[in-house]
């Protein structure tokens, strides 16, 4: 979390501060800071990056956020910021096998998995909306449109993809020779268009890179027995890539919540339910499975 506005006041070593402090592989020191001998003995941080620290670093993402892998936190200190307070800083150091998304390495891997920016509904046709109030805010921007020269605005990268979407329907609307029973009508060119359409990705390009995982999880895998039938099936999914994390999740989500099992109880019945949630079930006095309602006797908790 880069903050960008000013400090007003000292931090001190809490909350969001003493969490991150705690990861570093050192006994926790509220006054000087430490620094850990051994630093890949931390606990993991998943760190995202957001475009919005562009600014500061050069390997953000240009846009929007982006998963840059597992770090482990090598030391802390507090010091004298800019604005005169007292503010804690740290050093995170990179220890992930995947190669890191800004290198050779993992671009060619982020091409090979497909992996592209997705954008949450809207969000297209809005920034295209925004680039166009913006242009026509500009001074100039009420020159004549019979002078398509200079002080014309430039369209937004997101603005050109709205607009080639709109012309895409207009295109193939003039009239057509009448059909003599061989030849195929627009509606039938339409027709074959929406079958393309309607492919899976997954079909008409196909992964080249495989799902691989570490030996470490592999090992966790054979441990968890009762759910043996459940990895097995995930497993099949390995050479689809980022396809198979998809199942896991689908997999092992809880039926109460329709999230990630979080603290998962494997049921007898080879089902997998939050703690948490199974207890809110078990103190509204349902002794039952979530998800086959069968019954699990008032002290399976």
């Amino acid at each position: 979390n880069k903050r960008i506005g000013e400090h007003s006041f000292d931090q001190t070593l809490t909350h969001y501060n003493r969490a991150l402090a705690l990861n570093c592989d050192a006994p926790i020191n509220d006054k000087d800071g430490a620094e850990s001998r051994n630093w890949r003995a931390g606990k993991p941080v998943r760190v995202v990056r957001s475009s919005k620290g562009r600014r500061i670093s050069k390997y953000a993402p240009e846009e929007g956020n982006r998963y840059d892998g597992i770090y482990k936190v090598v030391k802390y200190w507090p010091e004298i910021g800019k604005c005169g307070f007292l503010v804690w800083r740290y050093l995170l150091r990179r220890d992930d096998l995947e190669p890191a998304p800004w290198t050779p390495e993992g671009l060619e891997r982020i091409q090979k998995l497909g992996l592209a920016v997705q954008y949450p509904p809207g969000y297209v046709e809005a920034m295209a909306n925004k680039t166009k109030k913006e242009a026509n805010a500009r001074p100039g921007s009420t020159r004549s449109k019979k002078q398509p020269g200079r002080g014309r605005p430039r369209l937004h990268p997101l603005e050109k993809k709205v607009k080639e979407d709109e012309k895409k329907p207009m295109e193939g609307t003039e009239e057509q020779p009448q059909s003599n029973g061989s030849q195929k009508t627009p509606k039938d060119k339409e027709t074959e268009v929406c079958k393309e359409s309607a492919e899976p990705p997954a079909k008409r390009q196909k992964m080249e890179e495989a799902f691989k995982l570490t030996e470490q999880q592999q090992s966790l895998i054979k441990e968890d027995q009762p759910n043996k039938k459940n990895w097995d099936e995930a497993m099949q999914h390995l050479k689809d890539g980022p396809n198979f994390l998809r199942k896991v999740e689908q997999t092992f989500m809880c039926v109460c919540c329709q999230e990630l099992a979080y603290q998962p109880i494997t049921t007898v019945c080879a089902h997998n339910v939050c703690k948490t949630c199974l207890q809110r079930s078990f103190r509204a006095e349902v002794y039952t499975c979530p998800a086959c309602r069968h019954d699990l006797g008032k002290d399976y908790v």
